[in-house]
């Protein structure tokens, strides 16, 4: 399982690298992103449980999933309703624990300002994958 994970975020590094690599000789420089991210307990996006910093370009923060959250942002273009998700997830429940979560800042310079509120945090991860992932391993 772990050599899994490791080839998955070898790739994801590897996309990453490629994408900007390609991109960047054809078009304008890619700007750095930098993200906060917070997820409350609640309809509410506060008090905060979790919050994180992701930078991409490169990726790093104290994002614990730094790496696979920058790849999947960058298929979303940084539109976190076009995230890709889970896509191992295979349902979630129906209780209603609602979890909020926020991210603002910057994504390739234009401005972020995201606030949505999930039935739990199931349903979390499979709509945002590791973007939101904040609680350390």
């Amino acid at each position: 399982m772990r050599q899994r994970l490791f080839a998955t975020a070898a790739f994801a590094a590897l996309f990453c690298v490629t994408g900007l690599t390609a991109g960047a000789s054809n078009a304008e420089p890619v700007q750095a992103s930098r993200l906060a991210l917070t997820i409350a307990q609640g309809e509410d996006p506060s008090p905060v449980a979790y919050r994180r910093t992701l930078t991409c370009q490169p990726p790093g923060g104290d994002h614990p999933r730094a790496i696979l959250a920058c790849a999947d942002l960058t298929r979303a273009n940084g539109d976190f309703n076009r995230l890709p998700g889970d896509p191992r997830n295979p349902g979630c429940p129906r209780d209603y624990r609602p979890v909020t979560v926020t991210a603002r800042g910057h994504w390739q310079g234009h401005p972020v300002r995201f606030v949505h509120t999930y039935a739990n945090q199931c349903v979390l991860e499979a709509a945002t994958g590791p973007v939101f992932d904040l609680q350390p391993s």
